[in-house]
């Protein structure tokens, strides 16, 4: 990580190869972001997508977050919101707070999932206190939409709610 933030990308390359061809999935992950943005190799998608799969795989909560926005965007990869969601539900559910944001809103966007404004709730008041932050930051654009019957079963699913545990 050192070479990589002083921006040594052959040498975090020659870290990170060895270690992601063994399984470690966070140096796959970071060999993703080198090849994502050419840094130290050629930039390279179909190798970017590659090296994020074999992570996410693995139940690495970022790989996997990373990878469901590949698809949510349709970068390097055909979009595909089902496949998206998919992944990040994955890493919400092991309680990375980015992908709860994210899912939150695909849920009160009904993108890759059906349109569930509780759970589009209950995800980003998980993102909120994760990141210490006021859920007020996060679901104020959703909250006109809510009944006070919807308010209290989101309440209720947030109470009820625990991180699954990581892929071995």
């Amino acid at each position: 990580m050192q070479a990589y933030h002083e921006k040594n990308y052959k040498l975090a390359l020659e870290n990170w190869l060895p270690a992601a061809q063994s399984g470690d999935p966070h140096a796959q992950h970071m060999l993703g972001f080198l090849f994502a943005h050419g840094r130290g190799v050629a930039k390279d998608l179909k190798q970017t997508v590659e090296w994020w799969q074999r992570a996410a795989k693995q139940g690495h909560l970022p790989a996997q977050f990373t990878l469901g926005n590949l698809f949510l965007n349709g970068l390097g990869v055909k979009r595909d919101t089902k496949r998206a969601a998919k992944w990040i539900a994955s890493a919400a559910d092991g309680g990375f707070a980015d992908a709860q944001y994210i899912y939150g809103l695909m849920h009160a966007k009904g993108e890759g999932v059906a349109r569930n404004v509780e759970m589009a709730m209950m995800y980003l008041n998980l993102a909120a206190r994760k990141k210490g932050v006021a859920p007020s930051a996060y679901w104020t654009a959703i909250l006109p939409y809510l009944t006070i019957q919807e308010r209290q079963e989101t309440r209720k699913l947030l109470e009820d709610w625990q991180p699954k545990q990581k892929n071995k």
